[in-house]
């Protein structure tokens, strides 16, 4: 499902906003063709997109996937004068044919995230707004137009500011994804644990993610995120396993090397047959 953001979530953008990546599949509509925009009568704060599409010195420029040899993703980065991301413009596969997506982000005169659009320039996939309490992100809502779904999502923390809990609640086909989230005491995330559901009340075990640890080599890319703007990953991962819990396989286990440049940043990290280039502006 292409709404895992960008967000299938290792893949970057990899925000793990929330995706629909449950194992029933029989709570899922149909994908909906014709694609529209929708909105809604609680708008937040005008969004503002100040400086649509800079290119900041020392920021990360772009983000290249390869297995066994072969381009499977790419995408590159833009920013607003503050140095908020702007837009992330990627495309999966090296196929000719593939779709060139966008993801905008909008941000009100405080420079907080309002509004994102994801899988533009046409017409978005996902279109979420979002909500502040104070200096965080408390909940937002989400419009999936291929799947017609209206969600609602809801962001729990920890008195150290971390968001230890996501709940996402589909509206129109009544389904329920939940992730709870643990972190090193250096702040950088340890685990994450998905839950499905067919309403709110019942939930199921779906998948298990450990990372086990973190180089000393800093993260600029926001490979892994759970919103927008929130980094959980200062630092380049180890290694990482997923784990399947229905059916007891591992869908993710890799244990990384890095290669740096004259500057002692990364720009490259190999895992088997699987390579990601990182270059900066």
């Amino acid at each position: 499902m292409k709404a895992y953001l960008t967000i299938s979530w290792y893949i970057i953008f990899t925000i793990v906003l929330n995706s629909c990546s449950n194992d029933s599949e029989d709570i899922y509509p149909s994908p909906n063709t014709n694609r529209t925009i929708q909105t809604t009568n609680n708008q937040p704060t005008n969004p503002i997109n100040q400086n649509h599409g800079l290119q900041l010195a020392g920021h990360p420029k772009s983000l290249i996937r390869y297995e066994y040899g072969i381009q499977t993703y790419w995408s590159q980065f833009y920013y607003t004068d503050d140095g908020n991301i702007s837009k992330v413009v990627y495309k999966y596969s090296n196929d000719s044919g593939s779709e060139v997506l966008q993801d905008s982000y909008f941000y009100n005169s405080e420079g907080n995230l309002v509004k994102l659009y994801v899988g533009t320039p046409t017409v978005p996939y996902d279109t979420y707004n979002f909500y502040w309490d104070k200096d965080r992100i408390v909940k937002a809502d989400r419009y999936n137009a291929p799947w017609s779904g209206n969600s609602n999502l809801k962001y729990d923390y920890n008195s150290n500011g971390e968001i230890i809990k996501s709940t996402e609640i589909n509206t129109d086909f009544h389904y329920t994804s939940k992730f709870k989230y643990s972190y090193y005491d250096d702040g950088n995330l340890k685990t994450i644990d998905e839950y499905f559901g067919d309403d709110n009340t019942t939930e199921y075990p779906a998948r298990t993610t450990q990372i086990a640890g973190y180089t000393t080599y800093t993260n600029l890319f926001p490979e892994t995120a759970i919103i927008p703007g929130k980094i959980i990953q200062n630092l380049f991962p180890t290694s990482i396993y997923r784990l399947h819990l229905q059916s007891n396989t591992y869908e993710v286990n890799e244990n990384y090397q890095y290669k740096l440049d004259e500057e002692g940043r990364v720009i490259e990290k190999n895992s088997g047959h699987n390579k990601v280039i990182y270059e900066y502006y």
